[in-house]
């Protein structure tokens, strides 16, 4: 019925993949200094930034989402998120839009606002940017377990779903 694609606007990921991983080659230089006490505990430090970075980069980089509403088999409607990696399409949350209690539109700094909506929920994260200005949390309830999704901002999304739940 209707997909979206969202496009990746924030640079925060990017920006801090590239300096996890100029702070490991200046660590890992560092550590083949002479001298040095806890060379190893360096370069250990060095492994974990890089490891992060490539989380990081997995995660926010190299993937992305589509949110979709789709018409199932008996009729009712279901809003399903896809991961998109290189070479793969995989759905990762489907949740039936009359399970949806409420559709929240939240800017960035609301912490303590999506933190009194996700209390009590499981939290899913499936937005594209890192840190996004705007986004949205669908608070649901799915065969008996409270839920709190969040997604990227899309106007024609959340207003779809404000009207079909």
């Amino acid at each position: 019925m209707y997909e979206v694609f969202p496009k990746k606007k924030d640079s925060t990921a990017r920006n801090l993949a590239a300096i996890l991983f100029i702070v490991a080659v200046i660590a890992m230089y560092i550590s083949t200094l002479p001298g040095l006490p806890l060379r190893s505990l360096v370069q250990l430090l060095s492994v974990g930034l890089i490891a992060f970075g490539l989380v990081i980069m997995g995660r926010y980089i190299f993937s992305s989402y589509s949110y979709a509403i789709v018409r199932t088999d008996e009729g009712g409607y279901d809003f399903t998120v896809t991961e998109i990696k290189i070479r793969s399409r995989i759905t990762v949350c489907r949740i039936s839009v009359s399970g949806i209690e409420s559709v929240e539109a939240l800017k960035k700094g609301e912490g303590e606002r999506l933190a009194a909506l996700k209390k009590g929920r499981k939290s899913f994260d499936y937005r594209v940017d890192m840190s996004p200005s705007q986004y949205c949390c669908i608070l649901a309830n799915e065969c008996g377990e409270a839920v709190a999704i969040k997604i990227s901002y899309d106007e024609r999304l959340i207003s779809l779903l404000s009207e079909m739940k």
